[in-house]
């Protein structure tokens, strides 16, 4: 019995070395690697993706050239005892696994894997000889292919210094090295004198009465009892004696000014920052006043259309320390020159190194954008036998034409038809023909025996169908293209409620924003319109 060109006691003896000791899992590995050995074709190079962190790895790497640090072994933790060992250029491969099923041969390996008893009522001198006999039976083997982003090795590009620690890294990481950006397991053992620079920066104040005839540091706020909240004096301004009594009204009998209180290196204002976060923040369709108020910055709309944040991104630049940004909520529609988002620092000074780490999250021009919207061309495809048949009046075509017609969109065409699926599918494609860009199906996607109109979006031709999705009323609702033609299915629910699911959806669709499954998931929250 060979792994690889070790001997079975070689092996065992390699594992103690690596690993420590001995352990089970690391021994099956090395049978799992003879398997793969076994079946992939002569004078390929391959890869493996582990599908454990625990003992397959080691076993991986003492068998095989792929490591974790060479990047030819890459460790999933899917917490399941399998590896993929694979091309590394075409990504086809072997997934080899350990068969469940099997281990019913063997009682001593089914109890340690399953782990039915604890370690130390475990028969290891026959868990060991299990395993050494029933060998590469123990694995099942699938075929596999690993997507192809895998198969692109990442390099490591250019290395640069962090500014903050002053240790290099990889530029691709971001602005500032990981180590600085993110939170790390340890805390360095810091002198008295590395704590002490560390302290917040403590500002000289001044007293109002002499502080006449110098220079304000930040702008001084004046509140009204609900008529103002505006800048009474702003950063800059050089203070008067006439200024002292208001000074004193706003409850100012100290201030802070720039003669008493010289750059201090380490440290930047809060204007300054503020138009720094601001500038990157800002991507199509948003601009921002260059002018600092009060410390803060307002993002404004440019355009009419709708807003969307990277919701991840803002989270990640908010819990950074000494700084904020709030915005509206994701997807709002807004008009030009409606504010959208405002950011500041909460200190009148920011260290450089929070500062940095603020900036470190923030992709340049991606935070907040303002898509147009479209002004559709839209076909309104009522399904229905009862209405097709004036059993009942139809009332959802002009619930839906006032929707679409109040974002300004054109209805080119209304159609009614029976519940059938060659009726409905020819219908849609006629309303393509005819010059619609958007389709809008009514009823029909309940589970009711008579509901056809989903069969029909599918027979017609719909690709990326979504259907279903977390927002009540309206949950049964369709989303689908057919030749880059939007197609909608509302449910029947829209003809009794004001707002519904469709409401929803319909400024993104005429943005163009691409609607995922993760996108409808989200939309859960926030999601429930009853009163």
């Amino acid at each position: 019995m060979k792994f690889g060109e070790l001997t079975y006691n070689d092996y065992t003896e390699r594992i103690k070395a690596f690993h420590g000791t001995v352990a089970p899992g690391i021994l099956l590995g090395g049978f799992m690697v003879n398997l793969a050995q076994e079946k992939l074709p002569e004078g390929g190079f391959f890869d493996v993706i582990c599908e454990t962190k625990t003992c397959l790895p080691d076993a991986i790497q003492l068998l095989t050239p792929c490591s974790i640090g060479n990047g030819w072994l890459r460790v999933l933790d899917l917490g399941r005892f399998a590896a993929v060992f694979y091309d590394k250029y075409t990504g086809l491969g072997l997934r080899i696994f350990l068969d469940r099923s099997k281990l019913e041969e063997w009682e001593e390996v089914k109890t340690w894997f399953l782990k039915l008893k604890p370690k130390n009522l475990q028969d290891s001198e026959l868990l060991f000889a299990q395993i050494k006999e029933a060998g590469t039976s123990l694995f099942a083997i699938e075929p596999a292919k690993v997507h192809k982003n895998y198969l692109k090795k990442k390099k490591m590009g250019k290395t640069v210094i962090c500014p903050i620690c002053n240790e290099t890294y990889p530029e691709a990481h971001g602005s500032i090295c990981r180590g600085c950006a993110e939170e790390l397991p340890y805390d360095l053992i810091q002198s008295n004198e590395d704590l002490e620079n560390k302290k917040i920066l403590l500002l000289n104040k001044t007293s109002v009465e002499e502080s006449v005839g110098m220079h304000l540091l930040h702008d001084v706020t004046r509140i009204i009892y609900k008529k103002e909240k505006g800048v009474a004096f702003k950063k800059g301004h050089v203070i008067s004696e006439e200024n002292i009594q208001m000074l004193r009204e706003l409850g100012k009998n100290n201030v802070f000014v720039e003669e008493h209180n010289p750059f201090v290196k380490g440290y930047k204002h809060e204007n300054e920052v503020a138009l720094d976060f601001a500038q990157h923040m800002s991507g199509q369709g948003i601009c921002f006043n260059k002018i600092p108020k009060e410390g803060r910055i307002n993002l404004l709309a440019e355009i009419d259309g709708i807003f969307v944040s990277d919701e991840e991104q803002l989270e990640r630049f908010n819990i950074s320390s000494g700084v904020i940004c709030a915005s509206l909520p994701n997807y709002n529609c807004v008009k030009k020159g409606d504010i959208v988002g405002a950011t500041r620092a909460i200190p009148l000074y920011i260290s450089n190194e929070d500062y940095l780490k603020a900036m470190n999250c923030l992709e340049k021009e991606t935070l907040f954008t303002v898509h147009p919207l479209r002004k559709a061309k839209v076909g309104i495809l009522v399904t229905g036998t009862e209405v097709y048949e004036n059993l009942i009046e139809d009332r959802y075509t002009e619930i839906i034409q006032s929707k679409v017609e109040a974002y300004g969109c054109e209805v080119v065409s209304k159609e009614m038809v029976p519940d059938d699926i060659d009726a409905i599918s020819s219908k849609i494609h006629d309303m393509i023909h005819s010059g619609a860009d958007m389709i809008i199906t009514t009823a029909g996607l309940s589970v009711d025996p008579d509901d056809m109109t989903l069969e029909a979006i599918i027979k017609a031709g719909a690709e990326d169908l979504l259907y279903g999705i977390p927002v009540l009323p309206g949950s049964m609702l369709v989303c689908a293209e057919i030749e880059d033609v939007q197609i909608i299915g509302v449910p029947g629910c829209g003809i009794y409620n004001d707002r519904f699911s469709f409401d929803l959806l319909l400024p993104r669709l005429l943005a163009n924003i691409k609607i995922t499954s993760r996108d409808l998931a989200r939309m859960g929250n926030g999601g429930l319109f009853y009163n």
